[in-house]
């Protein structure tokens, strides 16, 4: 079921604490359904902002070992939203902000884009062994010529 709200007109804040079927995230293999407790609030005329949690959880596999598990997706989102009418040559590019028809506002979209924005692109179980792994990925990002200065020696 597809709900369609107008976010020009109509009373704030907008409450939305839903369960979306997983199914409206096409890549990502969920294994429960998300969960979505967001307050819309519009503070002057032109100014929108979603604030909440969205979670849910992905069946993945470690990076490292393979093992099979399950990651936990939190998230506490604080986004402005605007009308996909407005020029970017106008926003604020060092906030975050979702771009919707706002007179066609589905909430949906603004979770689809949440997550997808939100998922990590490395996921690594907690097993010794991955942490060992973790510790030596965190050195060769703090170290990251130590393979062209070993070569030079």
């Amino acid at each position: 079921m597809n709900v369609i709200i107008n976010l020009t007109e109509g009373n704030f804040p907008i409450n939305i604490n839903n369960t979306y079927e997983k199914s409206i995230l096409d890549h990502i293999n969920l294994n429960q359904d998300i969960f979505v407790d967001i307050v819309i609030e519009k503070p002057s005329l032109n100014i929108l902002f979603a604030k909440g949690i969205i979670k849910t959880q992905i069946n993945d596999k470690c990076e490292s070992c393979f093992k099979k598990l399950n990651y936990k997706i939190n998230i506490n989102t604080n986004i402005e939203i605007q009308d996909e009418k407005l020029s970017m040559d106008r926003v604020n590019r060092n906030k975050d902000i979702h771009f919707q028809n706002i007179s066609e506002f589905d909430i949906k979209e603004l979770i689809k884009e949440e997550i997808y924005l939100n998922i990590p692109s490395i996921i690594l179980c907690e097993e010794e062994n991955c942490i060992t792994n973790k510790e030596a990925q965190k050195e060769q990002l703090a170290r990251p010529f130590k393979k062209i200065r070993d070569l030079i020696r």
